[in-house]
């Protein structure tokens, strides 16, 4: 995005270009939902989160896309095109006898009242969400079974971010416990470009919606 790299002279510590190349492929909506829902958090100027904390996130900011608007954020599972945050939705909402949830603090209290009703889903959106959001800086394919294997992953984000400071790292995996560590700088960064970022996040959303 061009706004992004005219930014380059004041952050040239970080390496926005790739960065701005995190949500160039759109074969799927996580990691939009997911750097969105990093972005927001870091704005309270936390440095670590858990995958827990950023999945609930998640579900927050999907939750009036999928019950409001009613729209497709996922490709072919089971026949529907639904995603695994689509699927954790009608779960949720079945819960209650309100027939309108909007804010995140009803929505976080139906998860944590619910847990384990989605739980499983939950898990699943970790395995790979959290790791190839990272992608760019990884130089390495879609298809390299380094995916698979999380130490490896993880070791391979820590190896990267000494040469190349990475918007977070990810500490030892714990399941929905594991620590995501946001570098300050870039913590920094989200924080003085919020709107910006937050807008470019939802251009391509749009973009993935109508294609």
């Amino acid at each position: 995005m061009k706004d992004l790299y005219e930014l380059e002279k004041y952050y040239n510590h970080l390496n926005l270009r790739k960065f701005s190349m995190i949500l160039s492929d759109y074969t799927q909506c996580y990691k939009y939902y997911w750097l969105e829902s990093l972005i927001k958090i870091s704005v309270s100027q936390k440095i670590e989160i858990t995958f827990d904390e950023i999945i609930n996130k998640m579900i927050c900011e999907v939750w009036l896309v999928v019950t409001r608007f009613h729209l497709k954020l996922g490709v072919n599972i089971r026949g529907t095109n639904k995603s695994l945050l689509e699927e954790i939705v009608p779960v949720l909402s079945a819960k209650t006898r309100e027939n309108q949830i909007e804010s995140d603090s009803m929505i976080e209290y139906l998860i944590k009242e619910h847990e384990s009703s989605i739980l499983p889903i939950k898990r699943k959106l970790i395995q790979y969400v959290p790791f190839r959001t990272l992608s760019p800086f990884l130089k390495i394919s879609g298809n390299n079974p380094i995916w698979s294997k999380k130490k490896d992953t993880i070791e391979l984000i820590k190896k990267i971010n000494e040469e190349d400071p990475l918007p977070y790292t990810i500490g030892a995996f714990e399941g929905l416990n594991t620590k995501v560590y946001i570098n300050p700088e870039w913590g920094n960064f989200f924080r003085d470009q919020y709107f910006l970022l937050l807008g470019w996040i939802q251009f391509h959303k749009c973009v993935y919606i109508q294609s």
